[in-house]
């Protein structure tokens, strides 16, 4: 039978490498449509680190939605 302490690692566990998880497809999905818009517009490296760093932004974003959720008693 798990015991309560293995139960609760293992929750952390799946929590934190969702973390990682939302962070990583963030980045690479900027990278990949930056990379596609450059081949169309011919313009290296310019979409590319656009995607980039949009990527980076909206997965440390995603991540500290997740960390710190909206606190619904403010909200009117």
């Amino acid at each position: 039978m798990i015991d309560e302490n293995q139960t609760r690692a293992k929750n952390l566990f799946f929590k934190y490498m969702d973390l990682g998880l939302r962070f990583a497809v963030a980045v690479f999905l900027g990278v990949y449509a930056g990379n596609w818009l450059d081949s169309k517009l011919t313009t290296r490296p310019l979409f590319l680190l656009l995607g980039l760093f949009i990527g980076a932004g909206s997965g440390f974003w995603s991540i500290y939605k997740a960390v710190f959720p909206p606190d619904k008693s403010k909200q009117v």
